[in-house]
């Protein structure tokens, strides 16, 4: 384990940053257990000459977690006692950062 590793691990351990969450794949199959660190900034988008801020919300899972995530998947978070919280679609392509441990996930509530 290197010290990144441990630093993640430390980090996706702590309540005030990360929520226990379930990855439910796209299309069915086995929903997987995980930790997640979600953040909501608000995206600046420019569209025909004017600016327009879009909420998002952005997913981060340990790749140890959640091996191979896909646009169309589930992430249902849950509170200490396993009720859920929020349920967000991933949209778009994950991305796996430069060290190959941390996917960060581009989401949208369901429903929208």
């Amino acid at each position: 384990m290197t010290a990144f590793d441990a630093m993640h691990d430390a980090l996706f351990a702590d309540a005030n940053m990360a929520v226990a969450a379930m990855v439910e794949p796209f299309g069915g199959g086995v929903a997987m257990a995980c930790r997640a660190i979600l953040s909501q900034p608000t995206e600046v988008l420019g569209v025909a000459g004017m600016e327009i801020a879009a909420d998002t919300t952005i997913v981060e899972v340990r790749r140890s977690e959640i091996p191979s995530p896909q646009a169309g998947d589930t992430v249902v978070t849950l509170d200490a006692a396993g009720g859920e919280t929020g349920r967000y679609i991933v949209q778009g392509e994950p991305k796996l950062d430069d060290l190959r441990i941390v996917w960060t996930l581009d989401t949208r509530p369901q429903g929208i």
